[in-house]
């Protein structure tokens, strides 16, 4: 024990307010909260928050407008390819991947590669354009120059 003894003996010394103020720390309250939360929702719902939502202003792609991301090499070091990205719904697509120094690039349209999330899409991306006139299915590989230095957080097309 030390010579100063139990918090209670040291609570009359004190004084009620001062112990109860270190017991319990002081809570934001609760009127600023509701507030906060209100400033949040109807920032979402403008679409203020989501960087993405600049991006869905185009039209909605075509199936054939895909991305597909290495996964692997075979025995003969041919890249192994993922399914296809789809953008049908307009939106962007988190990845979180630190090992992509490249990319499958199909079909028409705008293709972004951010190292940032889906919500700073615009900042510094790896942008590849093929136009509806050049390509229509046709697939091609791509290098991701800052995806392969910073990590590839989100991809997307606009069409």
């Amino acid at each position: 024990r030390s010579s100063l003894g139990s918090d209670a003996a040291l609570r009359p010394a004190l004084g009620r307010g001062v112990a109860q103020s270190i017991a319990r720390p002081r809570l934001p309250q609760p009127r600023m909260q509701r507030q906060s939360f209100v400033l949040l929702l109807l920032a979402c719902a403008s679409g203020a928050v989501d960087g993405s939502s600049l991006l869905r202003q185009g039209a909605l792609c075509p199936p054939a407008s895909v991305i597909k991301l290495p996964i692997g090499k075979n025995a003969n070091n041919q890249t192994i390819w993922s399914k296809p990205f789809t953008f049908r719904t307009g939106a962007g697509q988190p990845i979180g991947r630190n090992d992509v120094a490249e990319a499958q690039i199909c079909g028409p349209g705008k293709f972004y590669f951010s190292p940032t999330s889906c919500m700073r899409m615009k900042y510094q991306p790896d942008i590849f354009t093929q136009s509806k006139s050049e390509v229509t299915t046709q697939c091609k590989v791509v290098t991701l120059d800052r995806a392969k230095t910073a990590g590839l957080g989100c991809i997307f097309v606009e069409c």
